[in-house]
């Protein structure tokens, strides 16, 4: 089997991979953090490779970011044993298996709710961090949760820690904390809660 035409789909694995479709590499290939489109995708007999699954053709779309230039070329220039530039590389017609893509939805649709995400961002002397506390509907959870994950980083670091500054506009709340004796430590921490809408109805790359 042979696809080949604008919009065809093939699913695999839960996943749904569309002709003409965006997809982003993985870190099972050597093609990881680009993204791409399908061309085509062949099954069964007409495959090229002896792979169990489809043989997915991508083409690659060039980096333009002169750091990710470099990383993607130190990486080739290892795989091949020999200094490869970009212009070198194969990124058109690159043949990949479908664990090494993640198919990346045609169009979002309609939100079917929403729910509250909790994040931190922590600004220090040394190092600045930013993660995830919690997810819940209810907001005063994620209150909560946001006094406790503070007292554990506070007896953690053995600091004391007052509110210094809130800020509020819509579906978003930010509350700063700073240490209440700036002569022991100099940071910040950021609480942020935010709405996150809820997308539903679409698999991969098919059309929601």
């Amino acid at each position: 089997m042979i696809l080949n035409k604008q919009g065809e789909s093939f699913a695999v694995e839960g996943r749904t991979f569309l002709i003409g479709g965006m997809v982003w590499a993985n870190d099972e290939s050597d093609y990881r953090g680009l993204f791409g489109r399908i061309t085509e995708i062949r099954d069964s007999a007409d495959r090229e490779t002896e792979n169990e699954g489809p043989d997915i053709y991508c083409d690659f779309m060039v980096p333009e970011q002169e750091y990710m230039v470099n990383e993607i070329e130190k990486r080739f220039s290892a795989l091949y044993r020999t200094p490869k530039h970009m212009n070198e590389l194969p990124l058109d017609g690159v043949i990949m298996a479908p664990e090494m893509l993640e198919p990346v939805a045609e169009t979002l649709g309609s939100s079917e709710g929403k729910l509250y995400a909790l994040a931190f961002i922590y600004d220090g002397e040394c190092d600045s961090t930013i993660g995830m506390v919690a997810v819940s509907a209810d907001k005063s959870v994620l209150m909560r949760a946001m006094f406790d994950d503070l007292d554990t980083f506070l007896k953690k670091e053995k600091y004391k820690a007052v509110l210094s500054s809130t800020f509020r506009e819509k579906g978003r709340e930010r509350y700063t904390f700073e240490p209440a004796a700036v002569e022991e430590s100099s940071f910040t921490l950021d609480y942020i809660i935010f709405e996150v809408p809820i997308y539903g109805g679409a698999k991969g790359g098919a059309v929601a």
